[in-house]
């Protein structure tokens, strides 16, 4: 079962923090985490792509478990230009920052986005902007948590984790869970299949 601590306003006011570290720390649970994720994947994958810094952590042992290798998208000064092949500037629920994606070749190689949170949609795109300008497609993504800030069934659209022609396949997991005797909800979303 997925444990978490919600911390309101935090990093700035207005924002609800989903710390995971719980889940982590739990070995069961984490590896029950893990396990559940690689169910939702049924489409062949060559990478798996996280944003820094939290999607490392479920991307990586996600990556473990599909025998694949993961690419970490990193932000902005955290590797040498010359190892940075890509850069994209992109907006977050309360900042303006920039991944950038490690010199890499991914011409037509699929790649499934990993990450905790779905807030914005902006580091999905950004992510998908990164493996679209070294070569690569990718097929879909998992976020553990889905924030479901008021704008989000338009960013849906906007950044294809919803089609109507049945493009993507979004697979949803709702669950009750109690934790710290707070009702919470735990979605996860798959979207898979281009």
């Amino acid at each position: 079962m997925l444990k978490y601590i919600k911390n309101k306003n935090f990093p700035i006011d207005g924002i609800e923090f989903i710390d995971f570290t719980p889940t982590i720390t739990d070995y069961k649970c984490f590896n029950h985490t893990i396990n559940s994720l690689k169910k939702l994947v049924d489409t062949e994958v060559d990478y798996i792509i996280a944003p820094d810094a939290r999607g490392f952590i479920w991307a990586s042992a996600l990556a473990l478990k599909l025998k694949v290798p993961m690419i970490p998208l990193r932000k902005e000064g955290k590797l040498p230009k010359e190892n940075v092949s890509y850069t994209v500037n992109y907006k977050t629920e309360y900042s303006n920052t920039t991944l950038e994606i490690p010199n890499i070749d991914l011409k037509n190689k699929k790649c499934l986005f990993v990450d905790d949170v779905y807030a914005t949609g902006g580091t999905y795109y950004a992510s998908e902007e990164l493996v679209k300008k070294s070569g690569g497609i990718m097929v879909g993504g998992i976020v553990l948590y889905n924030v479901l800030i008021d704008d989000n069934k338009n960013l849906y659209q906007k950044y294809k984790f919803m089609n109507k022609k049945g493009v993507f396949k979004v697979e949803t997991i709702i669950s009750l869970i109690i934790f710290l005797g707070i009702p919470s909800i735990f979605l996860v979303l798959c979207i898979i299949n281009v």
